[in-house]
């Protein structure tokens, strides 16, 4: 499919934030710092096709913007604030951002995109196309799937999806060359935002109540060393409280990463699922892991 020109607008801030981020997912895929050096066009809206043009300059590769663009797409309006970022990150242990899978086939791209289209919607996938950012689904653009129910299918991977609290997952095919092999490079990214913001309320809200129940418990030991032998009784309330605090967030954080863990799997079993019908030519589907609910 040929590039055309966008004709999409965007503000000054928005440009920005898509610059940086395309600049953070190549950071992320090289594993080196972000690069930002050139300054985009001090315009009240800018044209996409001027940021990509800027972002080029830059030094970052247009896939990376693409698959950016498409993250504001999909996830739009589920960021957290840094606060609170940095407070999920302290709750969970963990400050991923979003999982990802990357594989590299020595195929040309637009095979790649076509058995995606065949396979991806199929069991045990069972996902459904919300939209696509980016003119080229062979060269960069984005395919924005949304993940089924386990009310309507339960297989291995919507149970995965379910641990990650994955809604939608954003697949990206680009050309890329191994050697002196030409292949396409499959990148599927899953947005941990929102399971970030619900995870962080629910253990808030817990660690909130077991660490009120420990500052009490605390209070009351000092008034009764102070001269009130009775409030003694409730040391042992005091010392269980604070106990299980520290036992709920060890148990919260492993439970998770769990999930993360179960929603990489998936990810990544995505990625099998297209290596499988390349082997096989598309002569054998994929079983469902378990049947679906009645």
């Amino acid at each position: 499919m040929a590039e055309r020109r966008s004709r999409e607008y965007l503000t000054q801030e928005q440009a920005e934030q898509l610059w940086r981020r395309a600049a953070e997912l190549q950071a992320e895929a090289e594993s080196a710092e972000p690069r930002v050096e050139r300054a985009l066009p001090a315009e009240e809206v800018i044209q996409l096709s001027d940021v990509e043009a800027a972002a080029v300059e830059a030094g970052i590769t247009p896939k990376f913007l693409h698959l950016a663009r498409a993250e504001a797409q999909a996830w739009d309006g589920r960021r957290l604030s840094p606060r609170a970022d940095r407070a999920a990150t302290l709750v969970l242990g963990s400050e991923t951002p979003t999982l990802r899978a990357t594989r590299w086939f020595p195929e040309p791209p637009s095979r790649i995109v076509e058995l995606i289209g065949h396979v991806y919607p199929a069991a045990p996938f069972h996902l459904s196309l919300k939209d696509i950012s980016g003119e080229d689904l062979a060269n960069g653009g984005v395919l924005i799937f949304d993940t089924p129910s386990l009310m309507t299918h339960q297989t291995r991977f919507t149970l995965a999806m379910a641990y990650a609290d994955l809604s939608q997952v954003l697949v990206s095919v680009a050309p890329a060359r191994r050697g002196e092999v030409d292949g396409a490079e499959v990148v599927v990214v899953g947005s941990l935002e929102r399971a970030r913001k619900l995870n962080l309320g629910v253990a808030g809200t817990i660690s909130g109540f077991l660490g009120l129940a420990g500052g009490v418990g605390g209070a009351a030991i000092g008034i009764g060393a102070a001269g009130l032998p009775v409030l003694i009784g409730l040391l042992p309330a005091a010392l269980g409280a604070t106990l299980a605090g520290g036992a709920f967030a060890g148990i919260y954080r492993f439970g998770y990463r769990f999930g993360l863990r179960k929603g990489l799997a998936g990810l990544e079993e995505m990625l099998q699922a297209v290596h499988v019908q390349l082997r096989t030519r598309g002569l054998i589907a994929a079983p469902e892991a378990s049947p679906p609910r009645p």
